[in-house]
């Protein structure tokens, strides 16, 4: 499946900068609106970098409620 997903999707560094107002961006919040902070990541959204001193950037893009008891972790062996 992952590789799938390496041939078939677009390579983050052919994001569009609109793109990535959009992602860092909810509902209809505009880019800048956002902190001064908030909006010099989006240089290193575009670059993706793997430097050490780049920024570490994590996009959840959704996320759902699941009962503890269902997690692997949880169930007996």
């Amino acid at each position: 499946v992952l590789a799938m997903v390496c041939n078939k999707l677009p390579s983050p560094l052919d994001i569009t900068a609109e793109r990535v107002e959009k992602l860092m961006c909810v509902g209809a919040r505009t880019f800048d609106s956002l902190p001064p902070e908030t909006q010099e990541l989006k240089s290193a959204f575009m670059k993706c970098s793997s430097e050490g001193t780049a920024p570490v950037i994590v996009f959840v893009s959704k996320m759902f409620a699941v009962d503890a008891k269902a997690l692997p972790h949880n169930k007996p062996r």
